[in-house]
């Protein structure tokens, strides 16, 4: 029989049978089974043994849980998808199994890892499904901003779309699983496959809504039946099963094909020489590298997006042309926007891993000073001088009530991790502010019981201390053995030193404890608090993130026509 926490991993396996799944185990994520050996394949690890009455001994490896983004960034290099098993119960507040769950599956095209993202392009995900004779319904999406398409092409088609982007992982319903329906060689992407249940109409048609809140589709551009709706509702599915939550930063989806653009192949792509060189010397570049003069990650991804659809309408055309002009017609104007510009983050990814509950306490503080570049921005624009160019800043949406919040509830320089502490600014909350006032004072406390006990033994060098394992403890040096009180508890010796403990010292620490457990559990309530604050204003954001791209690609032309790029 197999033990109650090899029966837990085998629950687990048997619902995610086609990802290696990672179990924590302490400060560790461990493999099993096949999965260990893979994975000790792949990450050159020393594969173990574990003990089991129903297997005997089972093969398994472990990578440490804090420093896992890189071997999991190896695992999606190679491949494989990877679900995430977490404890979801404090081990200290039970005497049973603790209870673990799947918290994410991460899949190549699903990963929000900032080593795995490039930072000025999407991180494209495809959804295909048949929807009539020769007809395949495509949906690209961007998990890492939010973006998402749909549109329906033949199979040709849809191959060079995934071509063009590049696609990292293509989903297909899972009666597809033993067809050749397309030719996905040269295509460097995973495929893997989600229920046919999803990419039914009616299905796909209520995911989509139940995410974007809405009715009816057709104020995104859609007809009530639109078969591109079967691939689009289908992604979103399998991004959801992926993140295992809502995906709250995914606020809308657009038609695929603008009349408005120009459709170009990889041929064409290639032969113009828009993102490489294919002739010429070592001072040759390409289009994107003479004019990408962006300062935001989000205005690269679209002037990307720009050159891979250009545009065709003459009137769209002009309009561009004269906003530019505007621009350089302003050369103070443009260094000052180049100046704002430069200290805005990537929101959209942000928000993204906000969406994941991924974010940090930093990603916060960078969204934060970002939005406050938002008026800054709109004061350059300057609608009575550049018309044109200011077009559209009129849809804004101002913030203010979040933006004071973000500023009145986080430290100014927040550390990196949560639970470094210090997140909340001082004065924001004031129990939070007690806990706090309590801790300080213990630390305050222990350095005049040092004192004391220096001065009631007569041992100068005599020192109170504290480390995870062993807790509070006096340390005195070989040299004043002699002078040590017969009420010190001895707990460690040391080649130089003793380590002991006092009835007054355990007293203190379990205070000490319990008080940073407060700090932290508050500071996690807060926090969460302050996240849930920002999702709550996603579409908002979302479209205030867009506008930024379209002034900083905007602004990436004009120094291109202001600047001497030969």
């Amino acid at each position: 029989m197999a033990s109650p926490m090899m029966t837990q991993y085998q629950e687990l396996k048997e619902g995610n049978p086609n990802a290696l799944l990672l179990f924590r185990l302490g400060d560790f994520y461990e493999l099993f089974y096949e999965d260990a050996q893979e994975g000790a394949r792949v990450l050159d690890l020393v594969l173990t043994r574990r003990k089991n009455s129903a297997d005997g001994e089972v093969p398994m490896c472990g990578i440490p849980y804090h420093s896992a983004e890189q071997y999991l960034a190896k695992l999606l290099a190679a491949g494989y998808n990877v679900a995430i098993a977490e404890q979801t119960e404090d081990p200290s507040q039970t005497k049973k199994l603790v209870k673990r769950e799947i918290v994410r599956v991460i899949t190549p095209g699903t990963a929000l890892f900032e080593s795995n993202l490039e930072t000025g392009a999407h991180h494209a995900i495809a959804a295909v499904t048949p929807v009539g004779k020769e007809r395949y319904a495509l949906a690209l999406g961007d998990i890492s901003t939010g973006l998402m398409r749909a549109g329906v092409f033949p199979l040709a088609t849809i191959r060079e779309e995934l071509k063009k982007q590049p696609v990292k992982e293509l989903v297909l319903p899972e009666r597809l699983r033993d067809k050749d329906l397309m030719d996905t060689s040269g295509l460097d992407l995973v495929v893997n496959y989600e229920s046919n249940w999803y990419f039914k109409p009616d299905q796909a048609q209520t995911e989509l809504a139940n995410r974007l809140g809405v009715a009816s589709l057709e104020g995104f551009g859609f007809t009530h039946d639109d078969p591109a709706l079967r691939a689009a509702g289908g992604l979103l599915a399998y991004l959801r099963y992926t993140q295992q939550r809502d995906l709250e930063h995914m606020t809308s989806v657009s038609p695929y094909e603008d009349k408005h653009r120009m459709t170009l192949d990889t041929g064409t792509i290639t032969n113009l020489e828009l993102f490489s060189v294919i002739r010429g010397g070592q001072r040759s570049r390409s289009l994107w590298e003479v004019i990408n003069r962006t300062q935001t990650a989000m205005g690269a991804r679209l002037l990307r997006d720009w050159l891979l659809a250009p545009l065709q309408d003459v009137n769209d055309i002009e309009e561009r042309l004269q906003r530019v002009e505007e621009l350089v017609s302003r050369p103070e104007a443009l260094t000052n926007l180049s100046t704002a510009l430069r200290d805005v983050r990537d929101i959209e990814r942000i928000l993204a891993r906000l969406a994941a509950d991924m974010t940090t306490p930093r990603d916060i503080a960078s969204l934060r000073s970002s939005l406050e570049q938002m008026p800054v921005i709109e004061e350059l624009l300057a609608p009575d001088e550049a018309e044109e160019l200011s077009r559209g800043w009129e849809t804004r949406f101002s913030l203010s009530d979040l933006q004071r919040f973000l500023y009145e509830a986080l430290a100014e320089d927040p550390p990196g991790l949560l639970r470094n502490g210090g997140v909340i600014r001082e004065g924001f909350d004031a129990k939070l502010d007690e806990y706090r006032h309590l801790q300080q004072g213990g630390k305050d406390w222990l350095a005049k019981v040092q004192e004391q006990e220096r001065a009631q033994t007569g041992i100068p060098s005599l020192k109170v201390q504290y480390n995870k394992v062993f807790g509070y403890y006096i340390e005195v040096s070989n040299t004043h053995q002699d002078k040590v009180p017969e009420h010190y508890i001895k707990r460690q010796t040391l080649t130089n030193a003793e380590r002991y403990i006092t009835p007054q010292l355990k007293e203190f620490e379990e205070k000490m404890l319990s008080a940073e457990e407060q700090v932290s559990s508050r500071e996690r309530e807060l926090f969460g608090e302050l996240c849930r604050s920002i999702l709550d204003n996603a579409a908002e954001i979302q479209h205030n993130a867009h506008l930024i791209a379209q002034i900083d690609a905007l602004h990436s032309l004009t120094k291109t026509d202001t600047q001497d790029h030969t």
